[in-house]
């Protein structure tokens, strides 16, 4: 629902849907970065995004992938997920209907709370991401 307000507590370490729900490996240097990046959608996926923008109705897939610091790619994280929850504080990404990601504006204690209120609740389709 647009405009609701989330709590969000209990965080833990980014996981790896991928590599059987493991930690997210940052590097030696802890400075590997994620990253979207939209693929095409073949098959049936509900979560899958609706080009409305050039209105080809073209169905895409939001993959996470993992690169080194100099945008070299390690690893895709997550071949497909679903956007939920986009607000000024941050969003959550469900990794191939398994795990919830949440991805904050700002750094967070993962001991603290984050509230944040939400502009678009679920993403169905370009459009409400490239606001």
């Amino acid at each position: 629902m647009n405009g609701m307000n989330w709590k969000l507590s209990g965080f833990k370490m980014a996981m790896d849907v991928s590599n059987h729900r493991s930690f997210i490996d940052w590097g030696i240097n802890r400075d590997r970065y994620l990253m979207f990046e939209l693929t095409d959608e073949f098959g049936y996926n509900p979560s899958a995004l609706t080009d409305d923008v050039n209105r080809t109705r073209t169905k895409y897939n939001v993959s996470l992938k993992l690169y080194e610091h100099d945008g070299m790619l390690v690893k895709t994280i997550s071949k497909w997920g679903k956007l939920i929850g986009i607000g000024s504080g941050g969003f959550m990404y469900e990794q191939e209907g398994q795990l919830g990601t949440y991805f904050a504006a700002e750094g967070i204690d993962v001991f603290g709370v984050v509230n944040y209120r939400t502009d678009v609740a679920e993403i169905r389709s370009l459009s409400e991401i490239l606001r």
